[in-house]
């Protein structure tokens, strides 16, 4: 799963849907997206984290971390 696609969730979880048309360039959503995916990437790795460049990298985290993500940038959104 990508960032765009978590974020588009996100947004979708806030009732934005013009956000989520908008959220390929949205910086202010991959900052967020990043703080999360940052909290949970410790419970997976155990090397650094890299936050995502581009919100079109793929999440390198399971499929389990996926809706806790979206809620959780939602929440910083």
């Amino acid at each position: 799963m990508t960032g765009l696609m978590i974020l588009k969730q996100a947004y979708s979880l806030l009732g934005a849907a013009d956000k989520a048309a908008k959220a390929s360039g949205d910086e202010e959503g991959l900052l967020a997206l990043n703080q999360i995916y940052g909290e949970m990437w410790h419970r997976e790795h155990m090397v650094p984290f890299a936050p995502l460049e581009n919100i079109r990298e793929t999440i390198a985290l399971p499929c389990r971390f996926m809706p806790a993500l979206a809620y959780g940038t939602a929440m910083l959104l």
